[in-house]
């Protein structure tokens, strides 16, 4: 027997659109790897992983000589800053993709407050990198994801039963 009061993701009467389930599986894998990739960069660039920061620094503007991108004075400074915020931009990270995680799981099961959640999670996860590094850790990407997972989650939202 079942427990009249448990949510059943099926339930609603409504039919969960493909787009949707396409979406939250999407969503559910960039909230995991986001917070194991701002684990791993949080233990880097916090210097925890024992790794000097000059070898760090080397190695980022190897990987900038990769795609032609020069290892000028002025790439040198962007990589300084960019080691300078790195903790508190990959906790906030950790943060938005734990609230992320949290929030698909309530819409998996239909309820509205994992929509907030989620956008909430998104909208810092964008603007935390533009408040304290000047958008340096700002990805176009991950505003252009957000903004179409958002649109697709709040065109749904009816089918969510609170």
């Amino acid at each position: 027997m079942e427990n009249e009061n448990s949510v059943n993701p099926s339930d609603n009467g409504q039919e969960r659109g493909v787009l949707v389930v396409i979406m939250l599986v999407l969503s559910t894998m960039s909230a995991f790897f986001g917070l194991i990739s701002n684990a791993v960069f949080y233990w880097v660039s916090s210097g925890a992983s024992g790794i000097p920061e000059e070898e760090i620094r080397e190695q980022m503007s190897k990987s900038l000589g990769m795609f032609g991108i020069p290892a000028d004075e002025q790439i040198q400074d962007r990589i300084a800053v960019m080691l300078e915020y790195a903790p508190v931009i990959s906790s906030v990270g950790m943060l938005s993709a734990l609230i992320s995680a949290v929030g698909i799981g309530m819409m998996i099961y239909r309820r509205k407050v994992g929509f907030h959640l989620y956008t909430a999670a998104r909208l810092l996860e964008i603007g935390v990198p533009l408040g304290v590094a000047g958008g340096l850790f700002f990805s176009p990407l991950t505003l252009f994801s957000s903004i179409i997972f958002i649109l697709v989650y709040y065109r749904h939202q009816r089918s969510f039963s609170r």
